[in-house]
């Protein structure tokens, strides 16, 4: 950091709704990467989301290899989609792929509201991991929901005193 008064401060990246930094397309020659060749990052197909095809995901999501599963999980979110398919992922018995479920959980926000009293329901049987990350995600929600997004998310915390543990 420069302490020269001429020099203006980095500004930060410009963000879309949700709060994170916009998405940069890309150029038309490049592909979407494969999701049976190794396990990708959210970043490596948020570029690409308008691309992907939410139904061929969710066929994906229950696939016999896990890292297929995991990318697929990942596509949804970076295809802005939330489906029921992607709560049973929470609790798969591959920690990798139940996390990344968590993480598509977390990048979609609002998106999955309809979805809240089942991934709550979900907890029961998932790994600490899993279940702090999805806390975090119902954490952020209620740090950038509104009070109709607060009252969904007590109606889906209400469970059983165990569960809640």
């Amino acid at each position: 950091m420069s302490n020269d008064p001429k020099v203006p401060p980095a500004k930060p990246a410009p963000a879309d709704v949700g709060g994170e930094p916009k998405r940069a397309k890309p150029p038309a020659d490049v592909k979407v990467p494969p999701l049976d060749e190794r396990h990708l990052r959210y970043a490596e197909l948020a570029p690409f989301g308008k691309q992907l095809d939410p139904g061929e995901l969710v066929e994906l999501m229950r696939d016999g290899r896990a890292m297929v599963r995991a990318n697929a999980v990942l596509g949804l979110a970076a295809a802005g989609h939330a489906v029921l398919d992607m709560v049973a992922l929470l609790r798969d018995s591959d920690p990798r792929v139940a996390l990344a479920a968590a993480e598509a959980i977390s990048r979609l926000g609002v998106v999955v509201r309809p979805l809240l009293s089942q991934i709550a329901q979900a907890m029961d049987g998932a790994t600490p991991e899993t279940t702090g990350a999805v806390v975090a995600a119902f954490a952020e929600l209620i740090d950038k929901g509104d009070a109709e997004i607060h009252a969904e998310l007590a109606t889906a915390l209400d469970v059983p005193l165990a569960l809640a543990q």
